[in-house]
């Protein structure tokens, strides 16, 4: 067991992915980059990897979880607030 794996309690592939997962929820629903761009600027191979991997962590496509978060901050626009969660 390494140092960080001692102090947090995760792997720091763990680490790593759930960072990663973060950036890309903020982008989806902060951002008008496309998918491709966002998993062309995190460095994934390709999108069909870069879906995957976000399907594995969140349980839905990156395209549903944008579609999801557009109609949560239009809710929120409509009573004068937004809510940025990280």
């Amino acid at each position: 067991m390494c140092c960080s794996e001692k102090a947090s309690g995760k792997t720091p592939t763990e680490w790593i992915n759930e960072k990663a997962i973060q950036e890309i929820e903020y982008r989806l629903c902060h951002t008008q980059a496309s998918i491709e761009e966002i998993a062309y600027e995190l460095d994934f191979p390709n999108i069909s990897f870069f879906g995957k991997f976000f399907k594995t962590h969140k349980g839905i496509s990156p395209k549903h979880y944008r579609e999801t978060c557009v109609e949560n901050n239009t809710r929120h626009r409509h009573y004068g607030y937004i809510i940025r969660e990280l």
